[in-house]
């Protein structure tokens, strides 16, 4: 765990550089407190940067929401605007990925799918690795007019 609030930690500091060094110790203790709402770690790096990013670009009218449920499913993340995405995020570590497991995640993502939502998945690894071009792309899909 404690690795986990050194990763996060290490991501509120450089956006709040982002934002100006004078709110640096400001941000990091709101965001700090923002990330801790949210259960695993990479939910926990992903939240934090979707809410950094919206910030540092002034967009108010983006809706993030944690552990949403649609239907009798639960997603990792809803994020609407414009367009309407689920995010989902895969982890070897807290997921075992067992065949029941696998078969759930399968009728979850048909569901979804069939209710017109747009399904991102990430992995732990990129989330840890990649955490600002994810929130860009999910960020840029949610701000997308519909055809």
């Amino acid at each position: 765990m404690a690795e986990v609030v050194r990763e996060v930690s290490d991501l509120i500091s450089s956006f709040s550089k982002d934002i100006g060094s004078a709110k640096e110790k400001q941000v990091n203790s709101e965001f700090l407190k923002i990330c801790n709402m949210v259960g695993s770690p990479i939910e926990q790096i992903l939240y934090c940067a979707l809410k950094t990013m919206c910030k540092i670009n002034r967009i108010d009218d983006i809706k993030i929401v944690y552990q949403y449920k649609i239907g009798k499913y639960r997603v990792d993340f809803f994020i609407s605007n414009k367009k309407s995405v689920v995010v989902e995020c895969d982890s070897q570590q807290f997921h075992e990925r067992t065949e029941e497991e696998r078969r759930y995640e399968k009728a979850r993502d048909r569901f979804l799918q069939k209710k017109g939502y747009k399904i991102f998945h990430y992995t732990g690894a990129d989330i840890k690795s990649n955490y600002k071009k994810i929130v860009r792309e999910i960020i840029r899909y949610a701000l997308e007019r519909e055809q």
